[in-house]
């Protein structure tokens, strides 16, 4: 029969959504997906810090103080702001 919105059991922890999926396995799911992409964003994040300050502290000079520069500017925007801005420059037309 008809398995949407079914209460908790103990076969479905959480019960059924409206197809009749079962809703914990979703939210594992969902879950998985989240937490790799937060995991390989980290990664990358760390890998070109990595490489962008290395190569401050190896070629320094000009270099390095355009960089610090850049990273003042980037570190004294307030987030929402760079979020909108991103966001309207990318928008779909």
């Amino acid at each position: 029969g008809n398995k949407a919105y079914e209460p908790p059991t103990r076969k479905q922890w959480q019960g059924t959504d409206n197809t009749g999926r079962d809703v914990f396995a979703r939210l594992c799911y969902a879950f998985n997906i989240s937490i790799s992409f937060a995991l390989i964003l980290t990664i990358l994040n760390y890998i070109v810090g990595i490489l962008i300050g290395g190569a401050m502290g190896y070629y320094g000079g000009k270099f390095d103080l355009v960089f610090q520069r850049i990273i003042e500017i980037w570190s004294s925007l307030p987030m929402l702001f760079v979020i909108i801005i991103i966001s309207s420059i990318l928008k779909p037309k």
